[in-house]
């Protein structure tokens, strides 16, 4: 009796992807969805769109920083339901399963899909910005050449907008693993709650609600809003928390949930 051998030798040993390989894994996934692209070229197209369209309706007025960015009222919405879609879609379609399987470190997975996306969408804002000038110039304009330090406020609370929009709905998105919670959540927080904090004229809520994720990150940029006297210290920190806390929920969550 002979004892039998397998067809199979192994040859070597199980070596787990390196950071390298599963970050090309990330951007190939995310940049293989043709509605991610759809989503990108929305973040782009939005800005010189609105600055011309600002430009052709503002007469012979002087072209202004603002008249440049105004866009960005709209791209950060548009940033973070496509923050909420992208993330979220992974675990609707199990896209993110052989990922995890790839590499069971899914915390660092996860972090690596956040970073990419938003990476992705400031460079999708950094472009749209660039066409913003380009579409003023062709038009006749002239860039601002000095700009006000109040219309520079504006603009990087625009950034700090921005980024704040597509790291809390993509993370909100790792937590409920669902595209549409994700989005309700963040449409509710942007359309209803912080808007009824800010708008509305009882200083109970205002001692309160300055800690809400985009009032905290005008505070912390320096603005003065009526009602609210936190400092912008306390706005930074409520800010960081509101990352910290979420990030944390969101690790938890991937790590402790089972692939389904």
């Amino acid at each position: 009796m002979t004892a039998s051998i397998s067809d199979f030798p192994t040859t070597g040993t199980y070596r787990r992807p390196g950071y390298g390989g599963i970050l090309a894994a990330v951007i190939t996934e995310l940049t293989s969805v043709r509605s991610h692209l759809v989503f990108l070229a929305a973040v782009i197209l939005v800005i010189p769109a609105f600055a011309v369209g600002i430009r052709l309706a503002g007469g012979d007025e002087p072209v202004t920083l603002r008249d440049l960015t105004v866009g960005t009222d709209l791209s950060f919405l548009i940033a973070g339901f496509a923050a909420a879609a992208i993330i979220g879609g992974t675990y609707r379609h199990h896209s993110i399963a052989w990922m995890w399987m790839m590499d069971n470190r899914r915390g660092r997975v996860t972090a690596l899909r956040v970073g990419v996306v938003l990476i992705g969408a400031l460079a999708g804002l950094a472009l749209g910005l660039v066409l913003a000038c380009g579409a003023v110039l062709l038009i006749g304009d002239t860039l601002p050449a000095d700009i006000p330090g109040e219309q520079l406020r504006e603009f990087r609370f625009d950034l700090i907008k921005f980024v704040t929009a597509v790291v809390l709905a993509a993370l909100l998105a790792v937590i409920t693993r669902s595209t549409v919670l994700a989005s309700l959540i963040f449409a509710a927080d942007v359309f209803v709650i912080e808007a009824m904090v800010y708008a509305l004229p009882v200083q109970a809520l205002k001692d309160v609600g300055w800690v809400l994720p985009f009032l905290s990150g005008q505070i912390a940029n320096g603005s003065s809003i009526p009602g609210f006297t936190a400092t912008p210290l306390q706005g930074g920190v409520a800010l960081a928390c509101w990352v910290v806390v979420l990030g944390a929920i969101a690790w938890w969550s991937d790590t402790r949930r089972a692939i389904r």
